[in-house]
């Protein structure tokens, strides 16, 4: 893709402070254009950090235009955005957001439509399709895709052969493990748990969201099958003992963890000696291997009123070498297509499973269905202390997250 270089931005960061909602201007994109804001994730080194803001020296040396730059912790984000669009002294003019988001700040007018912003040589092709559809909603483009991961299924090779590694949910419940390993780490709890549910459900052909009626629709034979398989691979009390011992994948005492791109180098790191495998995830019949995606998005408040110029940063931050830098930064991927390239076998996996990705339904306040209902409802059924049974569970997060959608 051929991305023009147009001017961008320099600078460092400040905070937040003061101002309301009702300050913000709505105007499309007047007002000073020689300096704008840009909110980020925090990057976890000093030398990530140091880069980024050469890279936004680089904008600015080339454009004119300056930037604050706000690098934020990731998790504190969400609750910093929301406080600097609203009553904040720094209104960011560029923002990171994570992919499910969109809808919320979309619907709610946080955010605005850049489909008459975007310069023409921004082409919308060559971005990796699922993640550039995560920006939409009802019908209008609501940012770009900057990055992107897929979890695939990693495995200890001292523990397990490249010819036993599963293609099927059959071949993996099926392996035998020593008395002292644990099959699989899990899906993890809460917000995690629900994520990666998704994967399992829709292998089984159900999906967690049914825009024909606008409710959920995890609580069906479908969510109950992936529920199962779940309880099945997670076996027994010896192995959740095992499961909840910290860094048990890393010390070789699990076979199988699910995880992403951002993983590969952190269990590389902790442990040089582990030997790491991985593999599309597996799928119920072996035809598809479904995989849930993260990744991060670029969007502009609409309080920003500077728009154009944000706009130009965000085209210069899809130049390939930049997207790259940036990607690293988190461990993932670029999101345009013909950027994703390793020469690293494990991580090549990764871009493999970006063929069969599945966003997460793109409906407001999705967030807190996935965290505080559904999550809940499959940790409590994986729970081997007070487990929970899968209809009880299920129906409870169905209700209650049409509940909490309604009120959207």
């Amino acid at each position: 893709m051929s991305l023009k270089k147009t001017l961008p931005l320099a600078a460092m960061a400040l905070a937040m402070a003061g101002a309301t909602l009702a300050g913000c201007t709505d105007n499309g994109g007047s007002g000073a254009a020689d300096q704008i804001n840009f909110m980020v994730y925090q990057p976890s080194d000093q030398d990530d950090h140091r880069a980024l803001q050469d890279l936004i020296t680089e904008f600015t040396d080339e454009t004119g235009i300056q930037v604050r730059l706000n690098a934020v912790p990731k998790d504190n984000y969400d609750s910093t955005f929301k406080s600097a669009i609203s009553r904040g002294s720094y209104k960011p003019d560029l923002a990171y957001m994570d992919q499910p988001l969109i809808a919320t700040y979309a619907s709610d007018g946080s955010i605005c439509a850049i489909d008459e912003l975007l310069a023409e040589t921004i082409d919308l092709e060559a971005f990796n399709e699922t993640a550039l559809e995560t920006n939409r909603y009802e019908g209008k483009l609501y940012g770009l895709p900057l990055n992107l991961t897929a979890s695939v299924l990693f495995y200890n090779r001292a523990l397990v052969s490249d010819e036993e590694a599963p293609e099927t949910w059959a071949e993996w419940e099926a392996i035998a493990t020593p008395a002292d390993v644990a099959l699989f780490e899990g899906v993890g709890s809460g917000g995690y748990a629900g994520w990666y549910f998704q994967a399992f459900i829709e292998n089984c052909g159900g999906k967690l969201y049914d825009e024909s009626t606008g409710q959920v629709a995890f609580n069906s034979d479908a969510g109950k099958e992936a529920a199962q398989f779940l309880k099945d691979i997670y076996r027994n009390e010896t192995d959740d003992t095992i499961r909840s011992s910290s860094n048990a994948f890393i010390n070789g005492d699990i076979m199988f963890k699910i995880g992403s791109s951002y993983d590969i180098d952190n269990m590389r790191k902790q442990n040089p000696n582990l030997d790491i495998g991985a593999i599309l995830m597996p799928s119920k019949t072996g035809e598809h291997h479904y995989s849930v995606m993260g990744g991060e998005n670029l969007v502009i408040p609409s309080c920003s009123t500077r728009r154009e110029s944000a706009m130009k940063l965000m085209e210069f931050l899809m130049e390939k070498e930049h997207m790259e830098l940036l990607a690293e930064f988190t461990g993932n991927f670029p999101s345009i297509t013909e950027y994703q390239v390793t020469d690293d076998p494990v991580k090549q996996v990764v871009v493999d499973q970006f063929d069969e990705l599945l966003m997460r339904p793109i409906v407001p306040g999705w967030m807190s269905v996935n965290d505080l209902y559904l999550g809940q409802a499959v940790t409590d059924i994986l729970d081997h202390e007070e487990q929970r049974d899968i209809d009880e569970a299920l129906s409870w997060a169905e209700e209650a997250s049409n509940m909490a959608l309604a009120r959207q």
